[in-house]
């Protein structure tokens, strides 16, 4: 269902306050433009579960910020804050707290100021380059998404994050 959002023919910007944690983070992942408040805690944790990021995360992450560190945060599942991840590429701009509805709002006004079939034509040929094998991609999340979803390591997971603890995984 998030993809549909990657299609929606404007440009769509994510304001991004508090936390933006796992399936936060592949929602926004999905949106052209990120901006962040500062103070904001991201983390793309699945692993911590015994799963992987299965909404694309494993597709978008590599893509938006570089395989190399794509992997560090999609393996370690580790916290990083807003300034973290603007200097990695996750989000466009890191602004303080209170400004964010207001400079998201500036933002749109300026791409709205452009020519619409201009900034749509724009939008289009950027996505359609980058996601001509989209759908392939993302079947192939979904297939490596199954194994951990049955696994002894996603109940100990699960149960290790009800309890508030970290998972003793065993790799069944």
């Amino acid at each position: 269902c998030f993809t549909r959002l990657e299609r929606v023919r404007v440009p769509v910007i994510a304001a991004i306050q508090r936390v933006c944690i796992g399936a936060g983070m592949e929602l926004a992942l999905c949106c052209d433009i990120r901006i962040a408040a500062e103070g904001t805690v991201f983390a793309i944790p699945e692993v911590q579960l015994g799963i992987i990021p299965d909404m694309g995360g494993t597709q978008r992450l590599p893509r938006t910020i570089g395989i190399s560190m794509a992997k560090e945060l999609i393996y370690s599942a580790r916290r990083f804050d807003a300034a973290e991840a603007l200097r990695i590429g996750f989000v466009n701009h890191v602004y303080p707290a209170g400004e964010i509805p207001a400079r998201a709002a500036e933002l749109a006004a300026e791409i709205a100021a452009n020519g619409p079939l201009a900034v749509q034509a724009a939008k289009q040929s950027i996505d359609g380059t980058f996601w001509r094998e989209r759908d392939a991609w993302l079947a192939w999340e979904a297939d490596q998404a199954a194994g951990p979803l049955l696994s002894e390591d996603r109940k100990a997971g699960m149960r290790a994050a009800a309890e508030r603890k970290r998972a003793d995984f065993q790799g069944t």
